[in-house]
Protein backbone atom coordinates (compact mmCIF):
# COMPACT_ATOMS: atom_id res chain seq x y z
CA UNK A 1 0.00 0.00 0.00
CA UNK A 2 2.36 2.07 1.06
CA UNK A 3 5.03 1.39 -2.93
CA UNK A 4 1.58 2.31 -4.33
CA UNK A 5 1.22 5.32 -2.33
CA UNK A 6 4.55 6.79 -2.79
CA UNK A 7 3.88 5.53 -6.90
CA UNK A 8 1.06 7.97 -7.47
CA UNK A 9 2.30 10.99 -5.69
CA UNK A 10 5.53 10.22 -8.28
CA UNK A 11 3.01 10.82 -10.47
CA UNK A 12 1.63 14.44 -9.57
CA UNK A 13 3.14 16.40 -11.98
CA UNK A 14 0.16 19.02 -12.21
CA UNK A 15 1.73 23.05 -11.21
CA UNK A 16 -0.83 24.01 -8.36
CA UNK A 17 -0.26 21.15 -6.18
CA UNK A 18 -2.93 19.94 -3.88
CA UNK A 19 -1.25 17.11 -2.28
CA UNK A 20 2.59 17.07 -0.22
CA UNK A 21 4.30 14.95 -3.44
CA UNK A 22 7.26 14.57 -0.89
CA UNK A 23 5.71 13.63 2.20
CA UNK A 24 7.66 10.28 2.10
CA UNK A 25 10.89 12.60 2.20
CA UNK A 26 9.80 15.18 4.47
CA UNK A 27 8.89 12.25 7.15
CA UNK A 28 12.32 10.81 6.80
CA UNK A 29 14.10 11.64 9.89
CA UNK A 30 17.59 11.05 8.47
CA UNK A 31 17.27 13.04 5.68
CA UNK A 32 15.91 16.09 7.87
CA UNK A 33 18.13 15.35 10.83
CA UNK A 34 21.13 15.71 8.44
CA UNK A 35 20.28 18.50 6.59
CA UNK A 36 19.18 20.78 9.88
CA UNK A 37 22.90 19.84 11.36
CA UNK A 38 24.54 20.47 7.58
CA UNK A 39 22.58 23.52 7.03
CA UNK A 40 22.51 24.93 10.72
CA UNK A 41 18.60 25.53 10.32
CA UNK A 42 15.19 24.43 10.56
CA UNK A 43 12.87 23.13 8.03
CA UNK A 44 9.57 23.39 7.34
CA UNK A 45 8.53 19.58 7.00
CA UNK A 46 10.25 18.72 10.60
CA UNK A 47 6.45 17.67 12.02
CA UNK A 48 6.27 14.66 9.78
CA UNK A 49 9.90 13.59 10.14
CA UNK A 50 9.08 13.92 14.17
CA UNK A 51 5.83 11.81 13.94
CA UNK A 52 7.65 8.92 12.13
CA UNK A 53 10.14 9.94 15.21
CA UNK A 54 7.67 9.14 17.79
CA UNK A 55 6.01 6.10 16.59
CA UNK A 56 9.39 4.17 15.93
CA UNK A 57 9.80 5.31 19.73
CA UNK A 58 6.84 3.93 20.72
CA UNK A 59 6.28 0.78 18.32
CA UNK A 60 9.29 0.08 17.56
CA UNK A 61 10.36 0.00 13.39
CA UNK A 62 7.04 -0.24 12.13
CA UNK A 63 8.03 2.46 9.11
CA UNK A 64 10.60 0.16 7.79
CA UNK A 65 7.84 -2.77 7.94
CA UNK A 66 5.05 -1.11 6.81
CA UNK A 67 5.56 2.64 5.58
CA UNK A 68 9.43 2.46 3.30
CA UNK A 69 8.61 2.33 -0.27
CA UNK A 70 12.47 0.46 -1.01
CA UNK A 71 11.44 -2.34 1.78
CA UNK A 72 8.29 -3.29 -0.47
CA UNK A 73 10.48 -3.06 -3.80
CA UNK A 74 12.92 -5.30 -2.20
CA UNK A 75 10.69 -7.31 -0.68
CA UNK A 76 9.57 -7.74 -4.91
CA UNK A 77 12.46 -8.45 -5.60
CA UNK A 78 13.68 -10.44 -3.17
CA UNK A 79 11.48 -12.95 -4.02
CA UNK A 80 12.71 -12.99 -7.79
CA UNK A 81 16.09 -14.62 -5.92
CA UNK A 82 14.41 -17.05 -2.96
CA UNK A 83 15.30 -20.19 -5.47
CA UNK A 84 18.91 -18.86 -6.11
CA UNK A 85 19.33 -17.51 -2.64
CA UNK A 86 22.22 -19.95 -0.17
CA UNK A 87 21.60 -20.06 3.71
CA UNK A 88 23.95 -16.15 4.20
CA UNK A 89 26.21 -16.58 7.32
CA UNK A 90 27.95 -13.78 9.21
CA UNK A 91 25.51 -11.11 8.28
CA UNK A 92 25.78 -8.29 10.30
CA UNK A 93 24.22 -5.29 11.18
CA UNK A 94 26.91 -3.26 12.10
CA UNK A 95 28.32 -1.77 8.78
CA UNK A 96 24.96 0.28 8.07
CA UNK A 97 25.64 2.24 12.25
CA UNK A 98 29.03 2.83 10.66
CA UNK A 99 27.75 4.70 7.83
CA UNK A 100 25.13 6.81 9.91
CA UNK A 101 27.65 7.97 11.73
CA UNK A 102 29.81 8.67 8.68
CA UNK A 103 27.02 10.85 7.42
CA UNK A 104 26.12 12.44 10.32
CA UNK A 105 29.77 13.25 11.44
CA UNK A 106 30.30 14.72 7.72
CA UNK A 107 27.32 17.19 7.99
CA UNK A 108 28.82 18.96 10.73
CA UNK A 109 31.13 20.09 8.40
CA UNK A 110 28.39 20.94 6.06
CA UNK A 111 28.72 18.52 3.94
CA UNK A 112 25.85 16.60 3.15
CA UNK A 113 25.99 13.04 1.54
CA UNK A 114 22.94 11.27 2.88
CA UNK A 115 20.77 11.68 0.16
CA UNK A 116 23.35 9.80 -1.66
CA UNK A 117 22.52 6.38 0.62
CA UNK A 118 18.90 7.12 1.99
CA UNK A 119 16.88 5.10 0.55
CA UNK A 120 13.42 7.67 0.04
CA UNK A 121 15.76 9.44 -1.81
CA UNK A 122 17.39 7.02 -3.47
CA UNK A 123 14.14 5.56 -4.57
CA UNK A 124 12.71 9.19 -5.91
CA UNK A 125 16.23 9.90 -7.66
CA UNK A 126 15.99 6.57 -9.74
CA UNK A 127 12.39 7.10 -10.77
CA UNK A 128 12.36 10.75 -11.65
CA UNK A 129 15.61 9.75 -13.69
CA UNK A 130 15.33 6.27 -15.35
CA UNK A 131 12.08 4.76 -14.65
CA UNK A 132 9.38 7.11 -15.21
CA UNK A 133 11.57 8.93 -18.59
CA UNK A 134 12.06 5.88 -19.92
CA UNK A 135 9.04 3.99 -19.56
CA UNK A 136 7.51 6.94 -21.25
CA UNK A 137 9.35 6.70 -23.94
CA UNK A 138 9.23 3.07 -24.30
CA UNK A 139 5.21 3.38 -24.28
CA UNK A 140 4.79 6.12 -26.45
CA UNK A 141 7.40 4.26 -29.27
CA UNK A 142 4.86 1.22 -28.52
CA UNK A 143 1.83 3.50 -29.54
CA UNK A 144 3.03 5.30 -31.93
CA UNK A 145 3.92 1.49 -33.82
CA UNK A 146 0.22 1.11 -32.94
CA UNK A 147 -0.76 4.31 -34.54
CA UNK A 148 -0.14 2.81 -37.63
CA UNK A 149 -2.76 0.12 -37.67
CA UNK A 150 -6.25 1.74 -38.61
CA UNK A 151 -8.13 0.64 -36.23
CA UNK A 152 -5.99 1.24 -33.24
CA UNK A 153 -5.15 4.63 -34.81
CA UNK A 154 -7.54 6.28 -32.27
CA UNK A 155 -6.99 4.51 -29.00
CA UNK A 156 -2.94 4.72 -29.47
CA UNK A 157 -3.71 8.96 -29.89
CA UNK A 158 -6.06 8.67 -26.98
CA UNK A 159 -3.14 6.37 -25.06
CA UNK A 160 -0.58 9.46 -25.92
CA UNK A 161 -2.20 12.18 -24.72
CA UNK A 162 -4.44 11.29 -21.63
CA UNK A 163 -1.74 8.72 -20.45
CA UNK A 164 1.70 9.44 -21.75
CA UNK A 165 1.82 13.35 -22.30
CA UNK A 166 -0.82 14.04 -19.56
CA UNK A 167 0.73 11.61 -16.25
CA UNK A 168 4.43 10.31 -17.33
CA UNK A 169 5.08 13.81 -19.76
CA UNK A 170 7.17 12.22 -22.36
CA UNK A 171 8.87 14.26 -25.00
CA UNK A 172 12.16 16.07 -24.07
CA UNK A 173 13.70 14.91 -20.91
CA UNK A 174 17.27 13.00 -20.61
CA UNK A 175 19.12 13.28 -17.06
CA UNK A 176 23.05 13.30 -16.48
CA UNK A 177 23.95 10.38 -14.71
CA UNK A 178 21.05 8.13 -14.91
CA UNK A 179 22.92 5.17 -15.95
CA UNK A 180 24.97 5.24 -12.45
CA UNK A 181 21.73 6.19 -10.73
CA UNK A 182 20.35 2.59 -11.78
CA UNK A 183 23.58 0.77 -11.78
CA UNK A 184 23.37 1.60 -8.44
CA UNK A 185 20.33 0.71 -8.00
CA UNK A 186 20.72 -2.43 -9.44
CA UNK A 187 23.56 -3.24 -7.27
CA UNK A 188 21.43 -2.44 -4.41
CA UNK A 189 17.97 -4.97 -5.30
CA UNK A 190 20.72 -7.58 -6.68
CA UNK A 191 21.33 -7.98 -2.62
CA UNK A 192 18.35 -10.01 -2.34
CA UNK A 193 20.37 -12.95 -4.61
CA UNK A 194 22.62 -13.00 -0.99
CA UNK A 195 19.84 -12.67 2.08
CA UNK A 196 16.52 -11.15 2.41
CA UNK A 197 16.47 -7.29 3.02
CA UNK A 198 20.62 -7.33 2.94
CA UNK A 199 20.44 -3.68 1.86
CA UNK A 200 18.08 -3.39 4.97
CA UNK A 201 20.71 -5.42 7.17
CA UNK A 202 23.55 -4.12 6.41
CA UNK A 203 23.94 -0.67 4.68
CA UNK A 204 20.64 1.56 5.12
CA UNK A 205 21.47 4.44 7.44
CA UNK A 206 17.85 5.09 7.67
CA UNK A 207 17.38 1.95 9.13
CA UNK A 208 20.21 2.29 11.16
CA UNK A 209 18.98 5.76 13.14
CA UNK A 210 15.74 4.13 13.43
CA UNK A 211 16.74 0.93 15.14
CA UNK A 212 18.72 3.58 17.62
CA UNK A 213 15.31 5.22 18.27
CA UNK A 214 13.72 2.34 18.68
CA UNK A 215 15.89 0.39 20.95
CA UNK A 216 13.65 0.91 23.69
CA UNK A 217 10.28 0.85 21.90
CA UNK A 218 7.98 -0.95 24.28
CA UNK A 219 5.93 -2.20 21.86
CA UNK A 220 7.97 -5.29 20.80
CA UNK A 221 7.67 -9.43 20.12
CA UNK A 222 7.30 -11.66 23.04
CA UNK A 223 8.10 -15.62 23.21
CA UNK A 224 5.58 -17.62 25.39
CA UNK A 225 5.89 -20.93 27.39
CA UNK A 226 4.06 -22.37 24.19
CA UNK A 227 7.59 -22.15 21.68
CA UNK A 228 8.53 -25.51 21.22
CA UNK A 229 12.19 -23.63 19.58
CA UNK A 230 11.59 -25.13 16.16
CA UNK A 231 12.96 -22.27 14.55
CA UNK A 232 11.20 -21.85 11.86
CA UNK A 233 10.80 -18.18 12.46
CA UNK A 234 14.43 -17.55 12.48
CA UNK A 235 14.24 -18.85 9.09
CA UNK A 236 11.68 -16.94 8.16
CA UNK A 237 12.88 -13.63 9.79
CA UNK A 238 13.95 -10.93 6.67
CA UNK A 239 15.57 -8.68 9.19
CA UNK A 240 17.28 -11.71 10.87
CA UNK A 241 16.33 -10.33 14.20
CA UNK A 242 15.19 -13.49 15.68
CA UNK A 243 18.02 -15.92 17.95
CA UNK A 244 18.08 -18.43 20.76
CA UNK A 245 15.91 -20.49 18.79
CA UNK A 246 13.30 -18.48 18.51
CA UNK A 247 13.04 -17.02 21.91
CA UNK A 248 15.30 -14.09 21.58
CA UNK A 249 14.86 -10.74 19.99
CA UNK A 250 17.12 -7.78 18.45
CA UNK A 251 14.77 -5.02 18.67
CA UNK A 252 16.39 -2.38 16.88
CA UNK A 253 16.62 -5.05 13.94
CA UNK A 254 12.59 -5.99 13.99
CA UNK A 255 10.74 -4.13 12.02
CA UNK A 256 7.10 -5.95 13.08
CA UNK A 257 6.28 -7.14 10.22
CA UNK A 258 4.82 -10.16 12.44
CA UNK A 259 5.74 -12.79 10.19
CA UNK A 260 6.89 -14.40 13.23
CA UNK A 261 3.38 -14.18 14.99
CA UNK A 262 1.23 -15.58 11.75
CA UNK A 263 1.32 -19.10 10.57
CA UNK A 264 4.44 -20.00 12.00
CA UNK A 265 3.65 -18.57 15.59
CA UNK A 266 1.37 -21.31 16.62
CA UNK A 267 0.21 -18.91 19.50
CA UNK A 268 3.69 -18.60 21.01
CA UNK A 269 4.80 -15.21 19.58
CA UNK A 270 2.89 -11.99 20.05
CA UNK A 271 3.46 -8.29 19.92
CA UNK A 272 2.45 -6.18 22.20
CA UNK A 273 3.44 -3.46 25.30
CA UNK A 274 5.11 -5.80 27.94
CA UNK A 275 8.40 -6.94 29.43
CA UNK A 276 11.96 -6.28 27.21
CA UNK A 277 13.50 -9.20 24.78
CA UNK A 278 15.70 -11.21 26.19
CA UNK A 279 18.83 -9.83 23.35
CA UNK A 280 19.30 -6.46 22.85
CA UNK A 281 21.32 -5.13 20.55
CA UNK A 282 22.64 -1.32 20.74
CA UNK A 283 24.56 -1.05 17.14
CA UNK A 284 28.23 -1.15 17.48
CA UNK A 285 30.31 -1.12 20.41
CA UNK A 286 32.23 2.29 21.70
CA UNK A 287 35.13 1.63 20.43
CA UNK A 288 33.90 0.84 17.04
CA UNK A 289 31.86 4.36 17.22
CA UNK A 290 34.88 6.58 18.03
CA UNK A 291 36.52 4.83 14.56
CA UNK A 292 33.65 5.70 12.88
CA UNK A 293 33.21 9.58 13.98
CA UNK A 294 37.15 9.19 12.99
CA UNK A 295 36.91 8.01 9.56
CA UNK A 296 33.86 10.77 9.25
CA UNK A 297 35.77 13.75 10.88
CA UNK A 298 38.85 12.60 8.49
CA UNK A 299 36.91 12.09 5.33
CA UNK A 300 34.82 15.40 5.70
CA UNK A 301 38.41 17.32 6.19
CA UNK A 302 39.52 15.70 2.61
CA UNK A 303 36.58 16.56 0.81
CA UNK A 304 36.06 19.83 1.98
CA UNK A 305 39.83 20.32 0.83
CA UNK A 306 39.07 18.60 -2.46
CA UNK A 307 36.11 20.46 -3.05
CA UNK A 308 37.48 24.11 -2.33
CA UNK A 309 40.22 23.44 -5.19
CA UNK A 310 37.42 22.52 -7.68
CA UNK A 311 34.82 24.89 -6.30
CA UNK A 312 36.22 28.01 -8.58
CA UNK A 313 36.33 25.87 -11.88
CA UNK A 314 32.55 25.14 -12.31
CA UNK A 315 30.07 28.21 -11.53
CA UNK A 316 26.46 25.96 -11.97
CA UNK A 317 23.58 28.37 -12.38
CA UNK A 318 21.01 26.76 -8.90
CA UNK A 319 17.36 26.72 -9.30
CA UNK A 320 15.37 30.20 -8.39
CA UNK A 321 15.77 31.42 -4.48
CA UNK A 322 19.34 29.65 -4.48
CA UNK A 323 21.76 32.50 -2.96
CA UNK A 324 24.24 30.91 -1.21
CA UNK A 325 26.26 28.34 -3.05
CA UNK A 326 27.59 26.46 0.22
CA UNK A 327 24.40 26.10 2.04
CA UNK A 328 22.57 25.01 -0.57
CA UNK A 329 24.78 22.25 -1.11
CA UNK A 330 24.96 21.87 2.61
CA UNK A 331 20.67 21.95 2.39
CA UNK A 332 19.73 19.89 -0.15
CA UNK A 333 19.52 16.00 -0.40
CA UNK A 334 19.94 14.73 -3.76
CA UNK A 335 16.36 13.48 -4.26
CA UNK A 336 15.41 14.70 -7.53
CA UNK A 337 12.19 15.92 -6.34
CA UNK A 338 12.67 19.33 -8.35
CA UNK A 339 14.35 17.57 -11.54
CA UNK A 340 10.95 15.99 -11.54
CA UNK A 341 8.37 18.11 -11.80
CA UNK A 342 10.40 20.32 -13.70
CA UNK A 343 8.11 21.25 -16.94
CA UNK A 344 10.90 21.58 -19.25
CA UNK A 345 13.80 19.66 -18.30
CA UNK A 346 16.18 22.50 -17.69
CA UNK A 347 16.73 20.92 -13.78
CA UNK A 348 19.50 18.45 -14.00
CA UNK A 349 21.68 16.28 -11.58
CA UNK A 350 25.35 17.73 -11.26
CA UNK A 351 28.47 14.99 -11.10
CA UNK A 352 31.63 16.54 -10.00
CA UNK A 353 31.77 19.91 -11.60
CA UNK A 354 31.39 21.32 -8.15
CA UNK A 355 34.06 18.49 -6.80
CA UNK A 356 32.06 15.12 -5.12
CA UNK A 357 30.17 17.10 -2.40
CA UNK A 358 28.35 18.79 -5.40
CA UNK A 359 27.46 15.03 -6.95
CA UNK A 360 23.70 15.11 -8.14
CA UNK A 361 22.53 18.50 -6.49
CA UNK A 362 20.42 20.27 -9.31
CA UNK A 363 21.28 23.00 -11.60
CA UNK A 364 19.87 24.70 -14.59
CA UNK A 365 21.07 22.78 -17.55
CA UNK A 366 20.15 25.49 -20.86
CA UNK A 367 21.28 22.91 -23.37
CA UNK A 368 18.29 20.50 -22.34
CA UNK A 369 15.68 23.56 -21.34
CA UNK A 370 14.90 26.74 -19.97
CA UNK A 371 13.65 27.99 -16.70
CA UNK A 372 9.69 28.64 -17.14
CA UNK A 373 8.90 32.01 -16.64
CA UNK A 374 5.46 30.63 -15.11
CA UNK A 375 6.87 28.08 -12.89
CA UNK A 376 7.66 27.98 -9.34
CA UNK A 377 7.23 24.47 -8.58
CA UNK A 378 10.36 23.60 -8.10
CA UNK A 379 10.57 25.19 -4.76
CA UNK A 380 6.93 23.99 -3.98
CA UNK A 381 7.86 19.99 -3.63
CA UNK A 382 11.54 20.73 -1.91
CA UNK A 383 11.44 18.84 0.83
CA UNK A 384 13.89 20.41 3.02
CA UNK A 385 13.79 24.15 1.46
CA UNK A 386 17.10 23.84 -0.82
CA UNK A 387 14.74 25.61 -3.02
CA UNK A 388 13.04 28.17 -1.03
CA UNK A 389 9.02 28.45 -1.79
CA UNK A 390 8.45 31.45 -3.78
CA UNK A 391 5.25 33.25 -5.06
CA UNK A 392 5.53 33.67 -9.13
CA UNK A 393 5.33 37.13 -8.57
CA UNK A 394 8.46 36.92 -6.18
CA UNK A 395 9.96 33.96 -8.55
CA UNK A 396 9.55 36.11 -11.61
CA UNK A 397 11.91 38.90 -10.32
CA UNK A 398 14.56 36.62 -9.08
CA UNK A 399 17.89 36.69 -10.68
CA UNK A 400 19.22 33.31 -11.56
CA UNK A 401 21.50 34.92 -13.78
CA UNK A 402 22.63 36.91 -16.45
CA UNK A 403 22.43 36.82 -20.59
CA UNK A 404 25.50 37.63 -22.71
CA UNK A 405 26.58 37.73 -26.12
CA UNK A 406 28.97 36.38 -27.72
CA UNK A 407 30.12 38.89 -30.72
CA UNK A 408 32.06 36.27 -32.41
CA UNK A 409 29.48 33.69 -32.57
CA UNK A 410 25.93 35.90 -32.30
CA UNK A 411 24.78 35.99 -36.12
CA UNK A 412 23.86 39.42 -36.52
CA UNK A 413 27.17 40.88 -34.80
CA UNK A 414 29.74 37.89 -36.18
CA UNK A 415 28.06 37.54 -39.53
CA UNK A 416 25.59 40.43 -40.23
CA UNK A 417 22.73 38.31 -40.45
CA UNK A 418 19.74 39.51 -38.95
CA UNK A 419 18.33 36.87 -36.11
CA UNK A 420 15.80 38.15 -33.75
CA UNK A 421 14.98 34.72 -32.27
CA UNK A 422 16.56 35.34 -28.21
CA UNK A 423 14.30 39.34 -28.27
CA UNK A 424 11.13 37.17 -29.70
CA UNK A 425 11.42 34.60 -27.03
CA UNK A 426 12.61 36.75 -24.30
CA UNK A 427 9.16 36.19 -21.84
CA UNK A 428 9.48 39.07 -19.82
CA UNK A 429 6.65 41.57 -21.03
CA UNK A 430 9.40 44.81 -20.65
CA UNK A 431 11.66 42.84 -22.74
CA UNK A 432 15.39 41.82 -21.25
CA UNK A 433 16.50 41.66 -24.95
CA UNK A 434 16.29 44.86 -27.19
CA UNK A 435 17.24 45.62 -31.07
CA UNK A 436 18.85 48.25 -32.59
CA UNK A 437 19.30 49.04 -36.10
CA UNK A 438 23.26 49.49 -37.34
CA UNK A 439 24.99 48.30 -40.00
CA UNK A 440 26.37 44.64 -40.97
CA UNK A 441 29.85 43.93 -41.78
CA UNK A 442 28.83 44.23 -45.09
CA UNK A 443 27.38 47.35 -44.97
CA UNK A 444 23.92 46.52 -44.56
CA UNK A 445 21.40 47.29 -42.26
CA UNK A 446 21.13 44.73 -39.46
CA UNK A 447 18.76 44.56 -36.00
CA UNK A 448 21.70 43.95 -33.71
CA UNK A 449 20.08 42.56 -29.78
CA UNK A 450 21.47 43.90 -27.00
CA UNK A 451 20.73 42.79 -23.15
CA UNK A 452 19.24 44.89 -20.87
CA UNK A 453 20.87 43.91 -17.64
CA UNK A 454 18.47 45.53 -15.28
CA UNK A 455 15.76 43.34 -17.07
CA UNK A 456 17.11 40.11 -17.53
CA UNK A 457 16.79 36.83 -14.99
CA UNK A 458 18.68 34.89 -16.08
CA UNK A 459 16.08 32.43 -17.47
CA UNK A 460 17.87 30.84 -20.03
CA UNK A 461 15.02 30.91 -22.77
CA UNK A 462 17.35 33.19 -25.19
CA UNK A 463 20.25 30.13 -24.86
CA UNK A 464 17.68 27.52 -25.37
CA UNK A 465 16.05 28.87 -28.50
CA UNK A 466 19.09 30.32 -29.93
CA UNK A 467 19.29 28.57 -33.48
CA UNK A 468 23.10 27.69 -33.16
CA UNK A 469 23.15 24.41 -32.41
CA UNK A 470 27.06 24.81 -30.99
CA UNK A 471 28.56 27.75 -29.81
CA UNK A 472 25.65 29.59 -28.93
CA UNK A 473 25.77 33.31 -29.71
CA UNK A 474 23.69 34.09 -26.17
CA UNK A 475 24.87 32.25 -22.83
CA UNK A 476 23.76 32.45 -19.31
CA UNK A 477 26.14 32.94 -16.81
CA UNK A 478 26.11 33.08 -13.03
CA UNK A 479 26.30 36.36 -11.43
Amino acid sequence: MSFLLFTALLFSYVKEIKIPVGIFLEADPLLVLSSIISSRSFQAALIYALVITALTAILGRVFCGFLCPMGSVLDLTDKLFRRRRKKPAGISAKPKYVILYVLLIASLFGIQLTGWLDPISMLVRVFSTVVIPYTAAAVDWIMRMLSGIPFLEDASGYVRINLIKGILRIGQFSYRGSVAILLLFIAILSLGMIAPRLWCRMFCPLGALLGIISRKAPYRRSVSGACNSCGVCINKCPMGAISDNGRGTVDNECIRCFGCAGEYGKGAVKFGFGEPAKKYNSGITRKQFLLSSAAGVAFSLFLGRVNRAVAGVARLIRPPSVKDEEKYLATCVRCGECVKVCPTGTLQQAMFETGLNGLWAPFLSFSHGYCDYECNVCGRVCPVGAIKKQQLSEKKKFIIGKAYFDVNTCLPWAKGENCIVCEEMCPIPEKAIVLKKGKGKSGNEVLFPYVSSEKCIGCGVCEYRCPLKENKGIRIFKV
